[in-house]
């Protein structure tokens, strides 16, 4: 059942008409509520990227009840299916940004074996501000964006019990020297969005 699923996750990508040369990976390294989800749109939109989103993988084998349902077996397979989406993509040439925080030199060493360029872009932010913002999503809609993948990404952490527990399970040591960009998620999430915005023209005139 479970390789079943997974071919159905991969057979029903509907891929970005960009492709490029040379492929890239566009990593985003940022808490809960830092606005990944976001920013993961705004490079989707304007560099026709592929959305690899966590939450939404996750969200489908939840859905699927022949399959096991403990927090371990889900992260296992939502990694397994994340790196297989990825490795498609590149293989089509499409160019990827991952809605899912890189926060380890354990995850940045898992998308170098792929020897492509990676675009490492922080997330700064607090946990207090982050607090309030996964509290508020039961509240709130994702912006209205078009992109490609997971853009119906929506994360399940939305009380402050949950945030505490992933803080407290995820290792955050890469370098600050090993990121390429660094985007202020403290400011309001549309200030977050323009910056992001300026990045992805950046990233256009180098890759295009």
């Amino acid at each position: 059942m479970k390789n079943e699923f997974i071919s159905k996750i991969l057979n029903n990508m509907k891929l970005p008409p960009k492709r490029y040369d040379k492929p890239f990976i566009i990593a985003l390294s940022g808490h809960c509520g830092s606005g990944k989800s976001h920013v993961a749109k705004v490079f989707s939109k304007e560099l026709q990227l592929y959305i690899v989103g966590g939450d939404s993988v996750r969200w489908k084998i939840r859905k699927e009840p022949s399959l096991p349902q403990d927090v371990t077996s889900i992260n296992n397979l939502t990694n397994e299916i994340c790196y297989l989406e990825i490795e498609k993509l590149l293989k089509e040439n499409v160019s990827v940004v991952i809605d899912k925080s890189t926060s380890s030199i354990k995850d940045l060493e898992n998308l170098e074996k792929y020897n492509l360029p990676i675009i490492l872009i922080s997330l700064v932010t607090n946990h207090e501000q982050n607090r309030k913002r996964v509290t508020d999503r039961s509240n709130q809609e994702m912006i209205n964006m078009p992109g490609y993948g997971d853009i119906d990404s929506i994360s399940d952490i939305i009380t402050e019990e949950l945030y505490d527990q992933v803080v407290g399970r995820k290792t955050y040591n890469i370098p600050l020297d090993r990121f390429d960009y660094t985007i202020d998620a403290t400011v309001k999430l549309e200030v977050e969005l323009k910056e992001a915005e300026k990045i992805a023209k950046k990233i256009a005139k180098k890759y295009n």
